[in-house]
């Protein structure tokens, strides 16, 4: 582990010395992945591109250009046919007004994204809202119908034991039921 970071280490300084030599035209060029091959910059290697594919990279710290395999059928363009091609048309010219008109457009179009993002907004709230409601009304009833349950079986149970014992005492006993004494009437 210790010697593949020390590796990668001395990699990226490799290519940051290598990207200092080079030119930003030539960084362009420069390629670290492993499908393609480094090979020296001259005048043989820029006109073909496959035959320097098979060439050792260069291990020295000069300039170092990648050729790029050649995958389509059509021919490679030769560097002056590249540079030779017409710069970009200049961008037409345009008045205040037309830059106005624009500008106010762009704030329009802003402006709409935005008020449609709110309605969006409000309308995930609200959709959000109900399902809490929602959701609070159904524990609601499933709080109070637990809670019914439980007051009823708190109120059941006493008279359930005493009940019971009173009828197990006169059935399986076979003790008298017992009765309330009345007061003697005297006429």
């Amino acid at each position: 582990m210790a010697s593949s970071s020390r590796l990668g280490r001395v990699f990226l300084e490799r290519i940051e010395r290598a990207s200092c030599s080079l030119g930003p035209s030539a960084m362009r060029n420069f390629s670290t992945t492993s499908l393609r091959r480094a090979a020296p910059v001259s005048k043989a290697s820029s006109s073909s591109s496959t035959s320097s594919a098979t060439e050792s990279p260069l291990r020295s710290r000069s300039a170092i250009r990648v050729v790029r395999p050649n995958l389509s059928s059509r021919a490679p363009q030769p560097p002056s046919a590249v540079a030779s091609s017409p710069p970009p048309p200049p961008p037409p010219q345009t008045s205040p007004a037309q830059d106005a008109i624009r500008t106010a457009e762009a704030r329009e179009s802003a402006l709409r994204a935005a008020r449609l993002r709110r309605a969006h907004q409000r309308q995930e709230e609200a959709l959000e809202e109900k399902k809490r409601t929602e959701a609070k009304k159904e524990y609601t009833k499933r709080y109070n119908t637990a809670a019914r349950k439980w007051v009823s079986g708190i109120i059941a149970l006493p008279i359930f034991f005493v009940t019971s014992y009173y009828l197990f005492d006169r059935l399986a006993l076979g003790n008298e039921q017992k009765t309330m004494p009345r007061p003697k009437v005297d006429e």
